[in-house]
């Protein structure tokens, strides 16, 4: 899944066989536009960056109490 930022474009490779259910959470997050406008934080440079909390609070709040079940 190819994400667009202020600092340029970046692919997120995702295997689900190595994760179905964390893999299908993900997939339906991007889907349903969940990570549009949100932040990073935690940056280390050349290693890795932590996102995951939707710009939109609603949003976060409609997602908050779905579990990863399978």
């Amino acid at each position: 899944m190819k994400f667009a930022t202020t600092r340029g474009e970046f692919t997120v490779t995702v295997h689900r066989a190595w994760a179905p259910i964390g893999a299908d959470r993900f997939y339906n997050l991007v889907k349903h536009h969940f990570y549009d406008n949100a932040s990073f934080f935690r940056v280390v440079p050349g290693f890795i960056v932590q996102f995951g909390i939707s710009a939109y609070p609603p949003v976060s709040i409609a997602w908050r109490d779905t579990k990863l079940t399978g």
